[in-house]
């Protein structure tokens, strides 16, 4: 009866070690199969942002070059205001001159 008793607890033994391990075997695969998934994730997401990205640098160089087509220089609408001023002047002068 000894023996056969062994056995029993082999058994028992032997099928709770193999549930284990089926159990700790199926987690693992959830486990790397979600960890792909999240790596293809980021994959598709970095892609995305680096053409978002590359797209904002064109945006940004095109407004860079039409800067200077669409607006004055501080300093060279200075000296067009002087010389305007200067043009007034000279028209003042003028017109005191006719008086």
């Amino acid at each position: 009866m000894m023996m056969g008793e062994d056995w029993n607890w082999q058994i028992i033994i032997n099928l709770t070690f193999g549930i284990i391990t089926f159990f700790g075997g199926w987690m693992l695969k959830v486990i790397f199969g979600l960890m792909n998934k999240m790596q293809d994730d980021y994959k598709d997401l970095h892609s995305d942002q680096r053409e978002e990205l590359i797209k904002v640098r064109e945006d940004l160089t095109s407004l860079a070059l039409s800067i200077p087509k669409e607006y004055v220089v501080k300093d060279d609408f200075k000296d067009w205001a002087d010389r305007m001023d200067e043009r007034f002047d000279k028209l003042e002068e003028k017109l005191d001159n006719l008086r």
